[in-house]
C-alpha cells in the first residue's frame, strides 16, 4: 500500500491529529491524503491535555498541511460524483458521504471508522481503512517503540475519545499495543 491515496474523514482525521500534528504526522503513513471539503468547512476540534488532565477543546488547524501538501482538500467533481454523494447523504454525514462518494469514483481508500460509512463502502465495493488499521500501518512503517505507540494510542483515546469496537478489524492488536497502559 506505498502508493496508497485515500480520503479521510472526520472521525480518522480527528484520531490522528489526536496522535501529533497533522503536518508531522501524516506524512509517516506513506498515504497520500485528501480530505473532503465539506470536512474542513465544518471546523474540526480536538481536547487538549494539561499535566495528563484533559482540558477545553482547541480547533484543529490545517493550514500548515496544506501549505506543506501533507494533505490536500478535495471536492466532488463531475455528475457521477454528484449523484452519489446527494444518494449517499441520505443516510450518511456529509464528510462521510462526500469523501465515500470521492473514494467509489476515483478509485482510493476511504479512511473511517463510522460504522454506517463502512458498511456502505462494503456494498460499493470501496477499501476501508479504518483508526487501528492506520496506527498499525504507522507503527510498523516507522519502527514505534511499544512505549510509544501505548501512549499514542492512549491519546486518541483520551483526546479525540475514540476506543474501536471489539468487531474493528485491529481491536485486538490495538489491546494488546495499550496493554496495562490502558488499564490505569
Amino acid at each position: 500500500m506505498s502508493d496508497t491515496v485515500a480520503v479521510v474523514d472526520t472521525c480518522c482525521l480527528v484520531n490522528l491529529c489526536a496522535v501529533d500534528e497533522p503536518s508531522r504526522l501524516l506524512p509517516q503513513f506513506g498515504i497520500t491524503w485528501h480530505v473532503p471539503r465539506t470536512v474542513v468547512d465544518e471546523g474540526l476540534y480536538i481536547r487538549v491535555e494539561a499535566d495528563g488532565v484533559p482540558a477545553p477543546k482547541r480547533k484543529i488547524e490545517l493550514t500548515s498541511s496544506f501549505e506543506d501538501r501533507s494533505i490536500f482538500a478535495c471536492d466532488i467533481l463531475g455528475l457521477e460524483e454528484a449523484s452519489l454523494y446527494v444518494e449517499l447523504s441520505r443516510a450518511l454525514d456529509d464528510g462521510e458521504a462526500m469523501g465515500l462518494a470521492i473514494a467509489k469514483v476515483r478509485g482510493w481508500v476511504l479512511a473511517t471508522d463510522d460504522r454506517h460509512g463502512r458498511k456502505r463502502a462494503a456494498d460499493l465495493s470501496v477499501e476501508v481503512i479504518t483508526t487501528p488499521q492506520l496506527m498499525r500501518r504507522w507503527a510498523e512503517l516507522n519502527t514505534v517503540s511499544e512505549q510509544h505507540l501505548a501512549g499514542a494510542l492512549l491519546r486518541i483515546q483520551k483526546l479525540a475519545r475514540f476506543v474501536p469496537a471489539a468487531d474493528f478489524p485491529e481491536y485486538d492488536w490495538w489491546s494488546r499495543a495499550i496493554g496495562d497502559l490502558g488499564r490505569s
